[in-house]
């Protein structure tokens, strides 16, 4: 039983030889760089040209966003489709555009 425990030990330490992160990883391989337009990747509000970096938590998703309304609609995400004015009067897109930091 303490081999078989040793080997699974030995086997989930050799998975996990690359501390990176995952998401990092794909980011950096996902199209050109974010330049903080609408909808690219943040982490802070200086990233982005609008000041406003959000946290989408129940989306897993952090963009640049701008402020919209019924007069000032949300412009389509990079795929086209619509986006919509969420009850906080921020653009909320479905995907984040394809750039990286």
């Amino acid at each position: 039983m303490r081999m078989a425990r040793f080997a699974v030990f030995l086997f989930l330490a050799a998975c996990d030889s690359d501390d990176t992160n995952p998401m990092q990883q794909a980011d950096a391989a996902s199209g050109p760089m974010c330049t903080g337009a609408v909808y690219d990747t943040c982490t802070a509000d200086a990233q982005c040209s609008s000041q406003q970096c959000h946290l989408y938590s129940a989306n897993a998703l952090q963009v640049c966003t701008q402020a919209c309304s019924a007069a000032v609609p949300c412009p389509p995400d990079s795929t086209g489709a619509p986006v919509t004015c969420n009850q906080m009067g921020n653009c909320k897109p479905g995907v984040a555009n394809s750039c990286h930091r």
